[in-house]
């Protein structure tokens, strides 16, 4: 019978090491939280040492700054930028479109870093979405969703997203606290839209 309270009272204090243990080793380590910086359209947001998916994607010395938003049905977008292409953004009843302006600031290191347009996110509460990257390159008459640029320099860019309302409320997103996610760790830098 001793054995057996023992044996108990030895596999209790086991457990209960090993939850504290692993307790104390998720409160200490925090690989996926990030803190969260919100700017406002207008804002010179800089990149730094935040990343999307990986620290080799480091845009450090680089700038974002959303110039303005707006959307469109299909049909009127089509016309405003003269697309006859079917294929472009054929699931899709509405287009936002973000217009920014990237920047290298002066630093001769990130001519051979970048940005890659089709990590960031359009976020609400309930929903995100991608940049349509073929309807991207046609806006832009550019070949690539990932460029840099020479130090000094900026261009800018019209960003459209694709809006299916079977997925995405128009009317969330024009309304709601709809963001441009720009950074996901060790910062997450969003700029509001409304």
């Amino acid at each position: 019978m001793k054995y057996k309270i023992s044996a108990f009272i030895i596999s209790l204090i086991l457990i209960l090491g090993g939850i504290l243990r692993f307790s104390h080793i998720n409160k200490e380590m925090q690989i996926y939280n990030s803190t969260k910086k919100i700017y406002n359209i207008g804002d010179e947001v800089p990149f730094e040492k935040d990343f999307f998916f990986n620290a080799g994607e480091i845009a450090d010395g680089y700038s974002i700054t959303v110039l303005d938003t707006s959307y469109f049905t299909i049909n009127e977008f089509k016309e405003k930028y003269n697309i006859n292409d079917d294929s472009l953004l054929e699931f899709s009843e509405y287009v936002y479109i973000i217009r920014v302006k990237f920047k290298n600031n002066n630093t001769n290191s990130s001519e051979k870093t970048g940005i890659n347009i089709s990590h960031l996110i359009l976020q609400e509460t309930s929903f995100i979405s991608y940049p349509d990257m073929d309807t991207f390159m046609f806006l832009n008459d550019f070949d690539y969703f990932g460029f840099s640029l020479s130090s000094n320099k900026e261009r800018e860019f019209i960003i459209p997203f694709g809006i299916n309302e079977d997925y995405i409320n128009i009317n969330e997103l024009i309304n709601g606290d709809t963001k441009l996610v720009v950074t996901l760790y060790p910062n997450k830098k969003m700029i509001n839209l409304n």
